[in-house]
């Protein structure tokens, strides 16, 4: 019989070699689902869904005007703001409209319609 004297040091190396590699695969899954996370938090759309120019006296829900979409896309504190405009004629009755996104976010207006 031939005995094998192991080498306590070389067994920890390679037991903590182990448990070195599957913390580096945690951070690096980590970091992929940050990642895949992050721009749908950080940025918002608001299509608009109708040509009439309805009065921006509420949120872009059902029946989102141009007008609406652009003021509650003024008003948003979201990093990237994108107005999806559809093709369509859009005559804006109630006055001027202004594209004055808050400071430090960014607006874009974006669509077959632009």
């Amino acid at each position: 019989m031939i005995a094998v004297a192991r080498d306590p040091r070389a067994v920890r190396v390679a037991h903590g070699a182990r448990l070195h590699i599957g913390f580096l695969a945690a951070i690096m899954l980590g970091a992929v689902i940050a990642a895949a996370l992050a721009p749908a938090a950080l940025a918002k759309t608001f299509t608009v869904k109708t040509t009439e120019d309805l009065n921006a006296v509420s949120t872009c829900v059902e029946e989102c005007s141009l007008r609406q979409a652009i003021t509650d896309a003024n008003e948003s504190l979201e990093p990237l703001n994108t107005v999806d405009v559809p093709e369509g004629t859009y005559k804006l009755s109630h006055g001027p409209l202004a594209v004055e996104p808050e400071v430090g976010t960014t607006e874009k207006i974006v669509g077959e319609g632009v």
